[in-house]
């Protein structure tokens, strides 16, 4: 228990000291594969509107293994395919054996040789936020193990949730400040195009009575010539 405190505080630690989503779901997974005996993990972030799960960070303790095994970054799955429905109610998916699962997962799993598998939600404000999924090659996961990342998923959650904030935030951010340059540069030009208007109709001004006066003296000189 106290080397499960202390793995825990070293995590939440060191995700707290990061701003970037890609960093902080990298660190959880590494940490997860060196002191958990964690083979393959991967975080799925849940999008609300179309009922997916995509795969947002992925690692493989034996990278050889990622041909057999059929998932990438970046993959989009339908929620009930993957067989994590029930994430959505905060409630946990365990694999023991996934060779007798039939969902999408545990079968891409069980291909690649992984036999167990442990699926927690990632909730914020009661919400499925996303997954936190891993999976060993031949034991299954205790009772102990399965209460520990539990309880990093909150901080898991609460983390990551804040670093897609700010990403969203500077995003924002830069797109006001493209905004605001674009606008800037078309002042200049604004400008230039309100003075090259006034010097036009001051040289209109300018040229109205010759225009007329030399229209006057075409139609005399119509009139002696006739």
């Amino acid at each position: 228990q106290f080397t499960r405190t202390k793995l825990l505080n070293h995590i939440t630690h060191a995700i707290s000291e990061r701003q970037d989503l890609e960093s902080v779901l990298y660190v959880v997974l590494r940490q997860l594969e060196d002191h958990l005996a964690v083979d393959l993990g991967l975080v799925c972030l849940f999008v609300r509107t179309e009922e997916t799960l995509n795969i947002a960070a992925l690692r493989l303790k034996n990278p050889l293994l990622a041909g057999k095994l059929d998932l990438r970054e970046g993959m989009v799955m339908s929620l009930d395919q993957t067989g994590l429905r029930v994430c959505k109610h905060g409630e946990a998916v365990l694999t023991p054996d996934t060779y007798k699962s039939p969902a999408l997962l545990s079968e891409r799993f069980a291909a690649a040789g992984f036999r167990s598998a442990a699926a927690i939600p990632l909730l914020v404000d009661g919400k499925l936020f996303g997954t936190l999924v891993v999976s060993r090659l031949v034991e299954a996961f205790t009772p102990s193990e399965c209460e520990f990342l539990h309880t990093l998923s909150e901080h898991v959650a609460l983390a990551a949730h804040q670093a897609q904030l700010h990403a969203e935030l500077e995003k924002a951010y830069n797109d006001l400040r493209q905004t605001q340059q674009t606008v800037m540069q078309q002042e200049p030009l604004r400008a230039l195009g309100q003075m090259a208007s006034g010097i036009a109709r001051d040289v209109n001004s300018a040229l109205s009575p010759i225009v007329g006066f030399a229209d006057l003296l075409l139609r005399g000189e119509a009139v002696v010539v006739a």
